[in-house]
């Protein structure tokens, strides 16, 4: 009987323990408030279509597709407005009471998104990108992501920053800063081998505002 009770016991603590790590697991840091056509969530190995008002986690992969969109809204107030053949990794997510401990990163690897930041300290904001890093300082910023393929099969990033609200620090791949300001854009390009410095902020690219345009479209605004 003693051991049986000690089996039962350990089984209990198995279970909770398991759960308690699902739990934890599965945590939300945010939802989705816009949902236009073919939205996909991937986490580990479970891949799902989002819908409207489907929960977000950490280390979640969002990606768009042609003529789909879609937006989140955190825990925290931020909103992420992703537009087509976007691809994004909610690398990490904390909100705490104490804003020493809080922190927000992602990656973006491809396409338009929009980062409206919240109410954490600015320094808990950070955008990774393949050849350039973005901090954010209480800002609204478009960031549009293009890769190309070489005849050589070398993929080349170009990485656009444009400040709609508030400024904006741009770092290249070996960490050179790149101030921007309200209303004003700037851009890296590089591979893996190197990319060049920011280049000095001013008026956004004809061929970006095009891109950004067809985000907007698709989210209704």
């Amino acid at each position: 009987m003693r051991r049986l009770n000690r089996l039962l016991f350990l089984a209990a603590v198995f279970l909770f323990l398991a759960t308690s790590d699902r739990g934890l697991a599965a945590a939300t840091i945010g939802n989705t408030t816009i949902v236009v056509r073919t939205v996909t969530g991937v986490l580990s190995t479970e891949k799902r279509h989002l819908q409207f008002k489907d929960d977000i986690y950490s280390n979640e992969i969002i990606e768009t597709f042609n003529e789909s969109a879609t937006e989140i809204t955190f825990l925290d107030q931020t909103t992420l407005s992703l537009g087509p053949n976007t691809n994004v990794t909610l690398d990490r997510f904390i909100y705490d009471p104490n804003p020493a401990n809080s922190a927000f990163v992602l990656t973006v690897a491809e396409g338009a998104l929009r980062f409206a930041s919240g109410v954490l300290p600015s320094e808990s904001y950070k955008i990774h990108t393949p050849v350039a890093t973005i901090g954010i300082r209480g800002t609204v910023v478009d960031i549009v992501v293009e890769q190309e393929t070489e005849a050589d099969g070398t993929i080349q990033t170009k990485v656009n920053l444009t400040v709609v609200e508030g400024e904006a620090d741009l770092f290249n791949c070996d960490g050179v800063l790149t101030l921007v300001p309200e209303g004003l854009s700037s851009s890296v390009t590089g591979s893996l081998e190197g990319c060049s410095q920011g280049s000095e902020p001013g008026l956004q690219p004809e061929e970006v505002t095009a891109i950004l345009r067809s985000r907007d479209e698709l989210l209704g605004r």
